[in-house]
Parts: C-alpha cells; structure tokens; sequence
C-alpha cells in the first residue's frame, strides 16, 4: 500500500520497495518507512507485470482527470491504490476486499496474507536459492525465509526420492539382468 509510482521503473522492470502505509485511529492512514534496512529493496518484476501496470496508471490518470473536472478529487498523490476522493486508500482495504474476489470469481480461500506465502513457495518450487527467496520477500535473516517455509524442502526431498526410484530401480520389464560369465 505505500507503492508510489515514483517506486516503478519501466526502464529496468523493477520496483522499489521503501515504504509502508499505516493507519492509527488518532492519525488516520499515514506513511512510514519499512521494518528492517532488507525490507527497504528493488525487486524485478516480469514483463507481463509491467504492462498491466502501465495500463493501471493510464486507467488511474483518466479516473483522477474525471475526478478533478468534477472537482471530487480531494487529494492527489502518487498513490498506486486510492480512494474514490484520490486519497490513499486504507492499509486494511485488500484484505477486506479479498474474499469477496475470491467469492465473486469462485475461487479457493486463502488469506490475503497467504498471497506472500504462496509466492514464496512458489519460487521455492521453482528451484530458486533461499537467498534469493529471503531477499524478494524483505526478509532480514534468510533463516526466516528457511523457517517459514521449510515444508517446501521437504516435498522437495520427497520429489528427489521419486525421481531416483524411477532413475535407478526401473520396472522389472525395464530391468537388465546381469549374469557372471564363467570361464
């Protein structure tokens, strides 16, 4: 929620993680800077990725444009995510609007959180390192990453098993006997 369009870079495909957005009662919706100096990252992003944001930013000028004609545009900022007033939208907002996404699109649950977890066991899937796991996700120690998502590893381990049995104990159709010679 604390993504600016300044934290985009088309050139590269990477964005920059730096900040945060919070809510307090007392203050309302306000920024912050992110937990840990690891949190604070540029990470790439893919192609594809990049141009639905580049769609989402022209839909978002053409929505602020229509905004302040109408002159109901409150506030305007850099914001990826706002308001209908084009203020920033509230931190808990995404997590309040996904399961109705999920419900409206008939789609499993799973926590809006989960999200990060599901991206992490995904790249773990993929063959990429914990380093590189740990980095993306901000993590400060990559012993977090491995902690947390040390189940990955083991139907890895499972899948190393399997790709074994069938490399080195084919079916007995499959299977040569070897007989000793005698002289």
């Amino acid at each position: 929620m604390g993504l600016e369009w300044s934290n985009i870079d088309y050139e590269t495909g990477t964005i920059k993680i730096n900040k945060t957005s919070n809510y307090l009662k007392e203050t309302g919706v306000y920024e912050d800077t992110v937990k840990t100096d690891k949190s604070n990252r540029v990470i790439s992003i893919p192609p594809f990725v990049m141009q639905l944001l580049k769609a989402y930013q022209r839909e978002q000028q053409l929505f602020k444009n229509e905004k302040r004609v109408a002159g109901k545009l409150v506030e305007d900022n850099d914001k990826l995510f706002i308001q209908q007033n084009g203020k920033p939208m509230h931190p808990d907002t995404p997590t309040k609007w996904w399961p109705k996404f999920l419900e409206k699109n008939n789609l499993p649950h799973v926590n809006f959180h989960g999200l990060r977890h599901t991206n992490a066991s995904m790249m773990m899937a993929m063959g990429f390192d914990i380093v590189t796991g740990a980095s993306r996700l901000g993590h400060a120690r990559k012993d977090t990453f491995l902690n947390t998502y040390s189940h990955m590893l083991t139907s890895k381990d499972k899948a190393v098993s399997a790709t074994m049995q069938e490399f080195f104990n084919p079916t007995k159709k499959q299977r040569k006997v070897f007989r000793i010679k005698r002289i």
